[in-house]
């Protein structure tokens, strides 16, 4: 375990978010032989040669301002000629501070943006009204696996979900640092959620509810579970990225925003909804 953070400042927060979206991405590609990672300075990048844009993405950038348009270029064209989609992360802690006009100056698309918010594990909200019919499970077969893609990713095509079989065998060894939770109504799966123990923060993940199971605490009773095991763990602080869905529960539970986190969106053809 990296050293805890209890440090609350942005500069801090920005940091540890980022450098755990690099882990827990670095610890899922090892199970995907497809995937080339990209440590180049300043860069940490991955690309599987899969056509679908989730399967390859920037996930930090930190360069000088007078070499990062060389290093866009460069990357994009690097995807271009390949005709691979792809995504780029715009972190709190991404620098130089125009990143996301210059990403646009080359030709990606904003695709989202999503508040970067965090909470001390000391003062959750337990009050807040949870379902109680709900049982929680951490993932720790195969077959659960496949309970927990199948219902976080409700929808998706038959080779996305294997690739996500692939990727999450990681959380199947109890050592993994990370954990994935599936909540279960009358035996059904219904919700789920992550938590991840990466550089001194736990960063919590996929929290999601099927649409049919929603307004009844159970995305509240999910990521109340992930962040109990990171108080158990004696993190300090609980990081995520909201989406518009999900940060008023997380407001309720305690979170406070403390920046944002972007994503930008290239893609060989026009038109494309990822």
């Amino acid at each position: 375990m990296d050293t805890i953070l209890h440090d609350f400042s942005t500069t801090k927060l920005s940091q540890a978010q980022d450098a755990n979206k690099a882990a827990f991405w670095t610890l899922l590609l090892r199970h995907l032989p497809e995937a080339q990672l990209h440590t180049d300075t300043g860069m940490l990048w991955f690309e599987t040669r899969i056509r679908h844009d989730v399967f390859n993405r920037v996930i930090q950038c930190n360069l000088a301002p007078d070499t990062c348009s060389a290093t866009i270029e460069s990357i994009v064209d690097y995807f271009r000629q390949n005709s691979l989609p792809f995504l780029w992360h715009r972190g709190p802690s991404s620098s130089p501070a125009n990143l996301g006009s210059l990403l646009e100056a080359s030709g990606m698309t904003h695709y989202e943006t999503e508040p970067a918010m965090a909470v001390d594990l000391l003062k959750l909200n337990e009050d807040l009204q949870v379902a109680s019919q709900l049982t929680i499970r951490r993932v720790k077969t195969s077959a659960m696996l496949e309970q927990w893609i199948r219902a976080w990713e409700v929808g998706s095509p038959e080779e996305v979900i294997r690739l996500w079989m692939a990727l999450y065998t990681a959380c199947l060894d109890q050592e993994s640092p990370l954990c994935l939770y599936l909540g279960l109504l009358n035996g059904e799966p219904v919700a789920t959620s992550a938590a991840f123990f990466g550089v001194g923060v736990a960063s919590i993940e996929s929290v999601g509810t099927l649409s049919h199971y929603r307004r009844q605490g159970i995305g509240a009773a999910m990521a109340f579970m992930a962040l109990h095991e990171a108080c158990r763990s004696n993190y300090r602080i609980g990081v995520l990225t909201a989406s518009p869905m999900g940060s008023a529960i997380y407001r309720r539970i305690g979170f406070k925003e403390f920046a944002t986190s972007n994503i930008y969106l290239w893609h060989p053809h026009q038109g494309h909804n990822p």
